[in-house]
C-alpha cells in the first residue's frame, strides 16, 4: 500500500459474529483463522494506514453476506446492529479507525 502511495485499506469482514475485536485468533466454525479486528488496525497503524472495517457478513457463510441484501430484512439484523455497536465503542476514540456502514 505504501508502495502506491495508499494510506487506506478496506478490511473485509465476513463473520461478524465470530471475529474477535481485541485478543488472540481464533478458528471459527469455518475452518477459517480469524484474527482481532484490533490486532488488523494496530497492524495497519504501525504501517501508516487508516482501516476501514467493513462488515460484508454475519457468520462466513455465503447465505449470510450482505451481498445484494437488504440489510433490515435478514434474521440476523438485530443481532448484528447489537454487534456493531460493540465495534463502535471499541474503536471510538481512534481516529484512524472507519467503520463501512
Amino acid at each position: 500500500m505504501p508502495t502506491w502511495n495508499l494510506n487506506i485499506v478496506s478490511e473485509f469482514v465476513g463473520n461478524v459474529t465470530d471475529n474477535p475485536i481485541d485478543g488472540f485468533p481464533i478458528q471459527d466454525s469455518n475452518g477459517q483463522f480469524l484474527h482481532s479486528l484490533q490486532f488488523i488496525v494496530n497492524d495497519n497503524r504501525n504501517n501508516g494506514l487508516v482501516s476501514i472495517l467493513c462488515p460484508f457478513g454475519w457468520n462466513g457463510q455465503n447465505e449470510t453476506l450482505f451481498t445484494g441484501k437488504l440489510p433490515t430484512a435478514t434474521e440476523f439484523w438485530e443481532a448484528f446492529k447489537l454487534r456493531f455497536a460493540e465495534w463502535s465503542e471499541c474503536f471510538k476514540d481512534q481516529d484512524d479507525v472507519w467503520i463501512e456502514v
